[in-house]
């Protein structure tokens, strides 16, 4: 993997008293809950509203943890690219984490170039604002998933964390969210010309000079993934957090054609102390890794 990474996100946190019910900020894709110069593909955030709900736990900021997942997309994605997000706290209610909205697209090939995301904080949705994003030390079991099913290859479908400790357990994980989002904004947007035109399958078809082509991602409503353990599925739990798996990534890249692509852009290292379980699981092809974590409890 090249040092100099691809993708810059220009993030802007929205300031209080922006006005969310404008035209600007038509949101279209939903998540529910349920149960520098030298880089490449350049996002930058905007912190435009709001503030954390008063029930919130962890210790950590939006604005910290959004630069961690834009940070996180920043090296999975690798082609030359400027992407500006405006991003704050806003009341969303109806069991919705977060939405995303697409502000400007352009270009060919067709990309997004500027979106706004809003977190909810009317308080019925339960976060976890983790004060290190950089690290998962939160999470005592790290789960990958792969498939030979759909076409390709062999491909990794998930990347989860769970057996949570500390402000971690009972709770909604704003990293994740926070990337999910992010990830609307590459591609798999309802409002997204090129999502538009290639889901008319209801699904994405993978083809060179990305890797795994012949690779078909199956897709649902509101521009999410079908698979339950990619970070692209609409629906969360709480006590578990999501990296970016193997379809996720490779869904955005063939949307936005981006060629230059990381498809396991953090390694989480096997433990020292923990045999490694590898099990037939979900159907014939597809494998489950599971890696027990020894982690220190913030109790």
């Amino acid at each position: 993997m090249p040092k100099a990474r691809a993708i810059t996100i220009h993030r802007h946190f929205i300031e209080s008293g922006t006005d969310w019910n404008t035209e600007d900020f038509n949101f279209s894709d939903v998540l529910s809950a349920e149960g520098s110069s030298e880089d490449a593909l350049s996002i930058t955030p905007n912190f435009r509203a709001g503030a954390a709900p008063e029930n919130a736990v962890g210790g950590g900021n939006l604005v910290d943890i959004f630069n961690a997942a834009a940070e996180w997309w920043e090296r999975a994605i690798l082609d030359d690219f400027d992407l500006t997000l405006n991003f704050g706290w806003a009341p969303l209610g109806g069991g919705t984490l977060g939405v995303h909205n697409l502000v400007a697209q352009e270009g060919t090939p067709n990309r997004e170039t500027e979106g706004t995301i809003r977190f909810d904080n009317d308080g019925s949705s339960l976060w976890f604002l983790d004060p290190t994003p950089d690290q998962n030390e939160e999470y005592q079991t790290f789960t990958e998933t792969t498939t030979t099913q759909l076409g390709g290859g062999d491909i990794n479908i998930g990347r989860v964390y769970t057996d949570p400790v500390g402000d971690a357990i009972g709770r909604f994980d704003l990293l994740s969210i926070a990337k999910h989002e992010i990830g609307h904004a590459l591609g798999l947007s309802s409002a997204n010309r090129s999502f538009i035109a290639e889901n008319v399958d209801f699904d994405i078809d993978v083809q060179a000079p990305r890797p795994f082509p012949g690779t078909e991602i199956p897709t649902r409503n509101g521009a999410h993934l079908t698979l339950n353990t990619s970070l692209m599925f609409p629906f969360f739990v709480r006590g578990e957090r999501k990296l970016q798996s193997g379809v996720d990534i490779l869904a955005n890249a063939e949307l936005s054609e981006f060629n230059n692509i990381n498809l396991n852009p953090v390694h989480v290292p096997e433990p020292t102390s923990t045999p490694l379980v590898l099990s037939l699981a979900m159907g014939v092809g597809t494998f489950v890794k599971r890696k027990s974590l020894k982690r220190q409890s913030a109790l």
